[in-house]
């Protein structure tokens, strides 16, 4: 009969014992925060955010779909992709866009595994645009789909692109 009283009376002043202890825990905690000398150790000990070297920042979709980054350097640029009728309206979309290039710096052919051409890739620097940066641009073709990155930079475009092919 002892032990039926006991047990829940144990069980009780534990549980009052567990939520008095998180009650003082978290008094103490905001006590030692607030305190400056020690909050400016704890901004001292704190890692810095990790920022990823390349965030989405917009998707927009149809016809195609473009998708914008923003580089850990405050640089925007974006990648963009759309699939034509045939791999011939590709190719000639993209002959659309080697016009207005000021320099095609590479020009190669995208081969499948077995070694057919199944597309080009083109590397180019385009003339300023409307805020009077020039940009670069990477352009393929792969059948009947045509995809870019286009960037302010070569370096950028490249350095992006190289990440997408690790994935």
């Amino acid at each position: 009969m002892q032990r039926r009283i006991a047990y829940p009376i144990i069980a009780v002043i534990t549980f009052s014992l567990g939520v008095g202890l998180i009650h003082l825990c978290a008094f103490v905690q905001s006590k030692l925060i607030e305190s400056s000398e020690l909050h400016e150790h704890f901004i001292l000990l704190a890692p810095p955010p990790v920022r990823p070297r390349f965030a989405p920042t917009f998707r927009a979709c149809k016809p195609g779909w473009v998708q914008g980054y923003v580089s850990s350097d405050d640089e925007a640029f974006s990648e963009s992709g759309n699939q034509y009728p045939s791999p011939a309206k590709a190719t000639q979309e993209l002959q659309k866009w080697l016009q207005e290039a000021e320099h095609i710096v590479e020009r190669t052919p995208r081969l499948d595994t077995k070694g057919k051409k199944i597309g080009e890739r083109v590397v180019a620097i385009f003339p300023p645009n409307d805020k009077g940066v020039k940009w670069a641009a990477i352009i393929w073709t792969d059948k009947s789909f045509l995809r870019s990155i286009e960037a302010p930079s070569l370096q950028l475009a490249l350095e992006f692109e190289s990440t997408k092919q690790n994935q």
